[in-house]
């Protein structure tokens, strides 16, 4: 999270991919969003009771500390966040807002 934190108040050029499977639930480029209103993703930082080869997840007990990224997407910036041949792609210039507060006891990103 510390690149998110130095970045804040600027706009910052991501290039990322991540596999789809066994991510569904984490990221979330459309239409579905979850428990929230636009694209978003999760990602975990720190799990106390992991077994090897076991995906993190705010499941008990694996204990793990998670950050959801709120993501406002302009169609008119080139930027975008989908689903495509198997992976998730976030690419673009994206304006960092650490928000204040927490969302169910966990940080929360713009």
């Amino acid at each position: 999270m510390d690149f998110i934190l130095n970045h804040d108040t600027q706009a910052t050029l991501l290039d990322i991919s991540v596999p789809a499977d066994g991510n569904q639930d984490l990221f979330r480029p459309g239409p579905d969003y979850g428990y929230y209103d636009q694209p978003n993703f999760t990602l975990f930082s720190e799990c106390g009771n992991l077994q090897p080869g076991e995906d993190a997840g705010y499941e008990s007990p694996k204990e793990c500390m998670g950050t959801i990224f709120l993501l406002t997407i302009d169609a008119t910036s080139g930027a975008r966040f989908e689903y495509t041949q198997g992976a998730y792609y976030l690419k673009g210039y994206f304006w960092v807002d650490v928000a204040p507060g927490c969302t169910r006891g966990y940080p929360r990103y713009r």
